[in-house]
């Protein structure tokens, strides 16, 4: 191969390259659509947890719902796990309120419409606080959406309970269009049975403090 050759193969290597460049420069990505979903629970579910509710529902106790907050990474987007110490963000996802104004819905919901408790905006009497540590899709090694909130109940004499309560539910399998659907479906499921379970463990205490023999100092 002649000098010749090889400068006229380099130049056409150039131009090739050069060419390849500009399409990819002018070749534009897939716009990201972003989905929005809510975990607010469907008119039917809502009442069918209501009457749960009502049922086990005891004379109006008088309760102020105190702190409802979330963990600081719970919020626009939806969260996945894929091992027990790393998360992940969906892009194309997101939730339509952060969901610490869903779970403090859902709480006011079931403590003072479905639950039958007095709401109390003043005063000594008993204090729930709430946390939403996690609500996340895990995805390994079983697939599941995840429900975990902190609680504590208190008056101003001492801490009556506190507890961490945790929601597994399974995800069903979809096509990939309804995957996401059923996700969210779930993490609802998971976060209105966390809530159950705060409202039964709160109405057993009080009751237990309501029903306790009065004592009779001696004179």
């Amino acid at each position: 191969m002649t000098a010749t050759d090889l400068r006229a193969r380099l130049l056409c290597l150039l131009v090739l390259a050069q060419l390849t460049c500009g399409c990819a420069l002018l070749t534009k990505a897939e716009p990201l659509t972003p989905r929005y979903f809510s975990a607010e629970p469907s008119d039917a579910e809502a009442v069918a947890a209501g009457e749960r509710s009502t049922v086990r529902a005891a004379p109006a106790r008088e309760l102020k719902l105190g702190r409802v907050t979330s963990a600081s990474y719970l919020g626009e987007r939806l969260v996945f796990r894929d091992s027990a110490y790393e998360l992940g963000f969906y892009e194309d996802r997101r939730w339509t309120e952060k969901p610490e104004a869903y779970f403090r819905r859902a709480l006011s919901r079931a403590l003072y419409e479905d639950g039958g408790f007095r709401r109390v905006v003043s005063g000594g009497g008993p204090t729930l606080d709430c946390e939403l540590i996690e609500l996340a899709e895990l995805r390994a090694p079983a697939h599941v959406a995840r429900a975990r909130v902190n609680f504590v109940l208190y008056d101003p004499r001492s801490v009556r309970t506190e507890a961490t309560v945790t929601v597994d539910l399974p995800i069903a399998a979809s096509k990939d269009e309804a995957q996401a659907a059923a996700s969210v479906a779930a993490l609802s499921h998971a976060l209105v049975s966390a809530v159950d379970q705060i409202v039964s463990r709160v109405s057993s205490n009080l009751d237990v403090t309501a029903n306790a023999p009065a004592t009779v100092s001696a004179r």
